[in-house]
């Protein structure tokens, strides 16, 4: 593997070390204390203290003046539990929709704009896909973004649009905000995105999305589909394999789907 140690920020793995030593073997520490544990002064680690506490990332108590883990670590660590929990309820799903289809499977997240796959199954591919656990992907031309960008809030669809490029990867790339906007409409409405070859050569998508007990859109699912076992039919059966995995999914987070309820007939 090659050594990427120059690349190391000395400024932040020292914030990061002093993070470490809060790991639930000692007591809240004061800055000399803290000080003493990484063999520096004082004076030249309260720049980084005074960041992380500001940042939520350390806590001061009032009365003692020392410091212990703050909340923005708990609400990352949540978010991490999540996942994984997320991604053991989703595997049994994520492995019958392998078997059913023979293609490449991927659970994603969307975060900061863009999709982080968070795992996948491979299939022996026609088309090298350019995928892999914790690479993230933009949204505007992937199945597995429009899917998370047709749940988006009115709020965060437009911050979106007014934050992010556009950035065209193949010829078949949308690029008009309006003509996404309509390709965003009809995936909301039928539950499912495709992706024609928009983000590379010879690829093909479909992706469906994941909700969790409280109907957010916490992940989705892809299948991704080469050119040479491309036709109509396939792309149907995939699709309807997609949404039956993600479906089960979100009901194993909570998530109860009005619209498949029977109707109330009443006494």
């Amino acid at each position: 593997m090659e050594n990427k140690k120059e690349y190391i920020n000395k400024s932040l793995k020292k914030a990061l070390s002093l993070l470490k030593l809060f790991d639930g073997t000692t007591e809240p520490l004061s800055i000399t204390e803290i000080a003493v544990k990484v063999n520096a002064t004082s004076g030249t680690i309260y720049p980084i203290i005074f960041t992380l506490e500001s940042e939520g990332f350390l806590e001061r108590d009032a009365d003692s003046k020392k410091y212990r883990l703050g909340l923005s670590l708990l609400r990352l660590g949540m978010v991490v539990s999540s996942q994984l929990s997320l991604r053991d309820r989703a595997q049994v799903h994520l492995k019958r929709l392998f078997e059913q289809t023979n293609e490449n499977v991927h659970l994603a997240i969307f975060e900061e704009k863009k999709v982080i796959y968070i795992d996948r199954k491979e299939a022996k591919p026609d088309l090298r896909v350019h995928s892999f656990i914790g690479k993230r992907a933009p949204a505007h031309c992937t199945a597995l973004g429009k899917t998370f960008l047709a749940f988006l809030s009115d709020h965060d669809l437009e911050e979106f649009f007014r934050t992010e490029s556009l950035e065209r990867h193949t010829d078949n790339t949308i690029i008009d905000p309006e003509a996404l906007r309509a390709v965003l409409r009809k995936v909301r409405a039928e539950g499912y995105a495709l992706e024609n070859e928009e983000y590379q050569l010879g690829g093909n998508c479909v992706a469906a999305p994941i909700h969790n007990h409280r109907g957010e859109t916490v992940a989705a699912v892809s299948v991704s589909i080469p050119n040479s076992r491309y036709s109509p039919e396939r792309v149907q059966s995939i699709t309807s394999a997609v949404k039956e995995a993600t479906r089960n999914i979100s009901a194993s987070l909570g998530y109860i789907d009005t619209e498949a309820l029977p109707p109330n007939r009443g006494t």
